[in-house]
């Protein structure tokens, strides 16, 4: 028995190890990144790393070897009056209860900067306002047997989470406001809305005083609350294809249809078509509705439909890629210098260098939506025209390498396109890039 009193506290000591981590490094990354998307303050990635490495090697373990048994003659029994109130009372009054004060703290100046700004939400205050909400309930269903012996940081926390909810929920139902009446309903916004009103009614619960702080309902409400939204019209998934249906045919019943419109309409085609739906706005009157199996994708033949060109760059899911794993023969003619399995990436932070046959070191990169060859301190940008973009893509089919040919400023290069990865816009925004170079020796001397 004494042994087994050993083994379950050490067990325990690994776990609340884990959950310092968790909440530790977690709660101070969730603040930092609140940090960033509320007042535009630029974070570095390198200290999410710091925080989450500090932690793992310091904190938590340090947390977790304060919980380690130091007898080994105990025997079980009292549990709850012994390491486990301990161990839970130090997460709640020494991690939870402070991190989740100043978040409130972090959400409440940022709705004061709204009212002294004018500023609407940014997209991901209600991610935010989900997670903190999550936390505190969590926080209430962990600490519960532990209130009457709770220390003063806890304490606070017990008495004053209804208040923290308030604000940060108008928030939500603000940002959720200006997101629905312009691009509608999807999964993601009705579960954030149903979150909101889950809230608010636990919220009013507690001005009942036989139902306030009953953990049974904090934890079954949302439960009960995910179950209706699972299924039925009345669910997530219906009230979205819904939502998209009257948004694509408000937008295309009105024309003229052009520009950010039909950028709109197609967006929620797209939407219904990921889920089988277009039949939802085929046009009346019309026959052979879309199908799988037919000569168009229900996507392409119900943008057709109704007028709309399925092409439109920014409705290809976000990105565009060009791939070719086929051998091909290409003509070197004018070319004396090949530069073979050059991968670059926008976001790298230096150039690949390499040293021609000559024996001049060049570097290449991209930047600006542009292929940039530097020699020495000369730098030349070969700009990636939408055009040429475009003719790739759409001539990229059967898996065959691309030549792309680019000149800027009296020289000239050509790229044997192996992989091109880019985000559609305006232009054509390339992100990655596995080619081969071919280029004159000549033109990038040294003056």
């Amino acid at each position: 028995a004494s042994f087994w009193m050993f083994a379950a506290r050490t067990a325990f000591a690994l776990l609340l190890g884990v959950l310092a981590l968790l909440l530790f490094a977690g709660g101070i990354s969730a603040i930092l990144a609140s940090l960033t998307y509320l007042f535009d303050i630029d974070v570095s990635g390198q200290l999410y790393e710091h925080v989450w490495f500090g932690t793992a090697l310091f904190a938590a373990p340090l947390f977790g070897l304060g919980q380690l048994p130091e007898r080994f003659d105990e025997r079980p029994g009292g549990l709850t009056n012994g390491f486990m109130d301990q161990g839970m009372r130090a997460l709640g009054d020494f991690v939870a209860a402070p991190l989740l004060i100043l978040y409130a703290v972090i959400l409440h100046l940022y709705a004061l900067k709204i009212i002294l700004t004018s500023d609407v939400p940014e997209g991901q205050i209600g991610w935010l306002v989900l997670i903190y909400g999550m936390c505190i309930f969590g926080a209430l269903l962990v600490i519960n047997p532990f209130f009457d012996r709770a220390r003063a940081p806890t304490r606070a926390f017990l008495r004053l989470w209804p208040f923290f909810l308030p604000i940060p929920q108008a928030l939500l139902f603000y940002a959720l406001f200006l997101r629905v009446s312009e691009f509608g309903f999807t999964p993601e916004r009705f579960l954030l809305g149903l979150f909101g009103l889950v809230t608010t009614i636990v919220l009013l619960m507690q001005f009942i005083p036989r139902l306030r702080g009953d953990i049974r309902m904090i934890a079954g409400l949302p439960t009960a609350a995910l179950i209706l939204a699972s299924f039925g019209p009345q669910g997530a998934l219906g009230v979205s294809l819904s939502s998209q249906a009257k948004r694509f045919l408000a937008i295309v019943e009105n024309p003229p249809v052009e520009g950010e419109r039909e950028e709109e309409a197609l967006s929620a085609l797209a939407f219904l078509a990921g889920r089988n739906a277009t039949s939802r706005v085929w046009p009346e009157g019309q026959e052979n509705a879309p199908t799988e199996e037919g000569e168009d994708s229900p996507f392409i033949a119900t943008a057709k439909a109704w007028g709309l060109d399925p092409r439109y760059p920014n409705t290809q899911a976000g990105y565009f890629a060009v791939s070719g794993h086929e051998p091909a023969a290409f003509s070197v003619a004018g070319y004396d210098a090949m530069v073979k399995n050059l991968a670059l990436s926008a976001r790298a932070q230096e150039p690949v260098a390499v040293k021609l046959p000559s024996g001049r070191e060049i570097s290449f990169a991209l930047a600006g939506n542009a292929f940039s060859v530097t020699a020495g301190t000369d730098t030349i940008s070969f700009q990636f025209s939408v055009q040429e973009l475009e003719r790739l893509r759409a001539s990229n089919t059967n898996g065959e390498p691309a030549e792309l040919h680019l000149a800027s400023d009296g020289r000239r290069i050509v790229l044997v396109i192996s992989h091109l990865y880019g985000e559609t816009g305006e232009p054509p925004n390339v992100q990655n890039l596995q080619a081969t170079v071919f280029l004159r020796e000549r033109d990038w001397e040294a003056p």
